[in-house]
């Protein structure tokens, strides 16, 4: 009677190992899919992380093109401010003489 009791146990205990195992191998295939898009993942963020550091210089730097020009674009006015100025005095010396 006990060695048919063992043997019973035995069985049970070899059909819920095979159960289990039959369970965990899908669970690795997808935990292994997951560990593959994760790697993707970040294989992507670090593009995106490169792509951004690219843009941010290439805004900088037209920024920079940008106060260039309109430092250019204001130096000629300044002569003539100079002399409409040089102008007005001279116009008020003239009527107040």
């Amino acid at each position: 009677m006990v060695a048919a009791e063992v043997e019973e146990i035995a069985d049970h205990t070899a059909r819920a190992t095979h159960e289990i195992s039959s369970q965990i191998g899908p669970v690795r295939n997808i935990t292994g899919q997951a560990v593959s898009a994760i790697g993707d993942i970040a294989v992507r963020i670090r593009a995106i992380d490169g792509l951004a550091g690219s843009i941010a210089a290439a805004v900088e730097g037209q920024g920079a093109a940008a106060n260039q020009v309109l430092a250019s674009a204001s130096e000629p006015s300044r002569p003539s401010e100079r002399r409409d100025g040089q102008v007005r005095h001279f116009l008020e010396t003239e009527r107040a003489a």
